[in-house]
């Protein structure tokens, strides 16, 4: 939902309460923005609490709404594994992320992988294979100094600061200050640790 919400897209909240149930109460503050750039639903009436049979019964308007399902992590028994169900039962598109065979949390998408769903790497491989062409790219900013023209010419799509500072030229140090430095300005993100350029560049609110 936040990566949505920073790229100034759309993002549908699915709870597994009434809608007028704030669960857990930390996502207030996420919720309301996502009503006022998204959609809230839930298919439980107001008032109604979170109780925890409720968000695996949720996984399938999940699913639904959905054109396809990525498997990022996920243990056997785990709310991934019912998406994934459900998402055989409705016949959507199964991705999954590979992670290291001694991690717990890759068993889900290593056994999706094994059974079939696509293997991908990152949010370009899925648009190639849904057929979605990324938005055009933002023009660079006229105010760059040498050193942000070089970081941010080598941006592509997620990339790591050791990435950069190879395409760039530059040293991992240099890069990495220089990457902070178009973050604080609002002209790039940091999603996971890669950056990637902002299609509408965010205003920042002094506190």
């Amino acid at each position: 939902h936040r990566g949505a919400l920073r790229a100034a897209g759309r993002t549908v909240a699915v709870l597994g309460s009434g809608i007028d149930v704030v669960y857990p109460a930390s996502s207030r503050d996420l919720l309301e923005q996502i009503a006022v750039s998204g959609t809230i639903v839930s298919e439980y009436p107001p008032g109604t609490p979170a109780w925890p049979q409720h968000f695996p019964a949720r996984n399938r308007i999940v699913v639904a709404f959905a054109r396809a399902l990525v498997v990022v992590e996920g243990a056997t028994k785990s709310g991934s594994r019912i998406s994934v169900d459900h998402a055989l039962d409705l016949g959507r598109e199964i991705f999954a992320v590979p992670g290291p065979v001694t991690s717990p949390l890759a068993e889900t998408p290593l056994e999706m992988i094994r059974d079939g769903a696509t293997l991908i790497r990152g949010a370009d491989d899925l648009l190639s294979d849904l057929g979605i062409d990324r938005a055009a790219s933002p023009p660079a900013p006229p105010d760059l100094g040498d050193d942000e023209r070089k970081v941010w010419d080598a941006l592509s799509g997620g990339s790591l600061p050791d990435a950069v500072a190879r395409e760039a030229g530059m040293s991992i140090p240099d890069a990495v200050t220089t990457l902070i430095q178009l973050e604080l300005r609002g002209l790039i993100e940091s999603v996971g640790g890669r950056y990637e350029r902002r299609h509408r560049p965010s205003a920042r609110i002094a506190h």
